[in-house]
């Protein structure tokens, strides 16, 4: 039970954070909120998401599960991905948003099949908005 709503503070933190970055989004402010998802990235998943560039999705989801199962990071990072392809789409490079949209479409598909959503925000795990903003992905 402790777990459970650590894991529930979190996923609200993170949903916060998401929230700040659209809200940068919304006036323009682009680098500011790259660098606030880069430290949202070293705070709720442990490692640089410019790491993440330079990987396979397949190696993603091997890294963050390397000590234990952890599908809740692979889905924090499915969303963060999502935010930083939004951004990229609103600055009009294309294909920075494919290639970060991509991945955060097959991560959040993953996480979403191998955790129980029902002990979690359905809004957090929600495939439709990765699919919809992506509708080219077949999943």
């Amino acid at each position: 039970m402790f777990q459970n709503d650590y894991i529930m503070r979190m996923l609200e933190q993170v949903s916060r954070v998401i929230a700040y970055l659209i809200g940068l989004r919304k006036v323009g402010q682009y680098e500011k909120a790259g660098e606030e998802i880069e430290l949202a990235y070293m705070q709720y998943v442990g490692m640089s998401g410019r790491l993440f560039d330079l990987m396979p999705t397949e190696n993603i989801i091997e890294l963050l599960n390397l000590s234990q199962p952890d599908w809740i990071r692979v889905a924090i990072t499915a969303n963060l991905m999502l935010e930083e392809a939004r951004s990229f789409a609103e600055q009009g490079d294309i294909q920075k948003e494919q290639i970060k949209g991509r991945k955060a479409c097959q991560l959040m598909f993953e996480a979403k099949r191998n955790l129980d959503s029902d002990n979690f925000d359905p809004e957090f795990l929600d495939l439709k908005k990765f699919v919809d903003y992506f509708p080219d992905i077949k999943v």
